[in-house]
């Protein structure tokens, strides 16, 4: 039997919390529990039960590293704004040492619950206005005449000192607190500098685009799109890379340098993705030609990975037949999938999801 129970990789980010991957995972932690890896990443190796590593087993049976890397998203603070590098960008930074690899990273997100983000950025004349309505008097003193365009607009506010940056924090929580019907960008604003009281960055919900993605939605964040996830659970597909550039509303180090040079500076839009629904399984339609993201809504009858597939078991239990073996797999549960000669079916109480290699 090709099929395998992996065990996976925790990361312990602060903006993690005790709640979803806590319950998934069935364990209790000191630290926060932030992310799921499973792939071959080198930073998130998985492995079979056995402690074989992921790798090994694949060479094994003749299939490569992953082209993934697939990730559960517990996120119970806001993560830093930031930008993932291209296919250029990506090989200038590595051979310069900005980046531990020289892989782009293009970004699958599927929501679990209700994920709050900011994805890109608004017209610059919207951005303006949403400033001048919540710091009226900063605007005047500090950026008036530095907004001719988003990227002038934001490292004019990166680039404030740190007594004007602290003038024009306390004038948005003042504002804030006095709207009595507030705007979506202006609980998101108000929950970002809750959170981050003395970052620049928690303003940024102001000039980007303030996104909710409901139970079951798909967004793409292609590479060199500006974005920052917020709240919520999610499944997050990637590119087998870790390579980011941050600017705030984070501990760890900033490139602005890179960040100017890199990302997608003036407007633009989230990507949300369609599916294709067939027998059963649900499929989210990107313009990756490497990997794919998909959903089974329950039992499959014939499951063919046709390449190295990962699936992940959030709710339930199920069984995994392959030829005359099986393999029982409850809630949590993180199994690969190979080719095989023989038929696999899954019998299965609810939905799981799944990552699938397709070269």
């Amino acid at each position: 039997m090709k099929s395998r129970r992996l065990i996976c990789q925790v990361k312990n980010y602060p903006w993690g919390g005790h709640s979803y991957l806590e319950s998934l995972l069935n364990v209790k932690s000191d630290e926060p529990y932030a992310e799921l890896w499973m792939g071959t990443h080198d930073r998130g190796l998985s492995k079979l039960e056995s402690g074989e590593s992921l790798l090994d087993y694949l060479k094994e049976n003749n299939e490569k590293a992953l082209p993934f890397l697939f990730k559960v998203l517990s996120i119970e603070k806001p993560l830093s704004i930031q930008c993932h590098p291209d296919k250029e960008f990506a090989l200038s930074g590595y051979k310069r040492g900005i980046f531990g690899d020289f892989s782009e990273k293009r970004e699958l997100l599927l929501s679990l619950d209700e994920v709050r983000a900011l994805i890109g950025f608004n017209d610059i004349d919207e951005a303006v206005e949403n400033l001048r309505r919540i710091i009226p008097k900063s605007y005047e003193a500090y950026l008036k005449g530095k907004t001719e365009s988003i990227e002038s607009l934001v490292f004019a506010l990166l680039f404030l000192d740190s007594d004007e940056k602290r003038v024009l924090l306390e004038e948005m929580a003042l504002s804030l607190k006095s709207f009595s019907s507030p705007l979506d960008r202006d609980r998101n604003t108000l929950y970002v500098l809750q959170n981050n009281p003395d970052d620049i960055g928690s303003i940024f919900p102001q000039i980007m685009n303030n996104v909710l993605l409901r139970k079951g939605e798909c967004y793409m964040m292609e590479p060199r799109i500006v974005h920052a996830y917020l709240s919520g659970n999610a499944l997050e597909l990637t590119d087998p890379s870790d390579n980011v550039i941050r600017i705030a509303l984070t501990g760890k180090e900033k490139n602005l340098d890179e960040f100017r040079d890199m990302a997608l500076l003036e407007r633009s839009y989230p990507k949300k993705l369609a599916s294709l629904s067939e027998n059963g399984i649900t499929t989210y339609i990107s313009p990756i030609d490497e990997f794919s993201l998909g959903r089974a809504d329950g039992s499959i009858g014939s499951f063919d990975p046709k390449r190295a597939t990962i699936a992940i078991f959030l709710n339930g239990e199920a069984e995994i037949r392959e030829g005359n073996e099986s393999l029982s797999v409850d809630k949590g549960s993180v199994v690969l999938f190979l080719p095989s000669d023989e038929n696999i079916s899954i019998v299965a109480d609810s939905a799981f999801y799944f990552a699938r290699a397709l070269r």
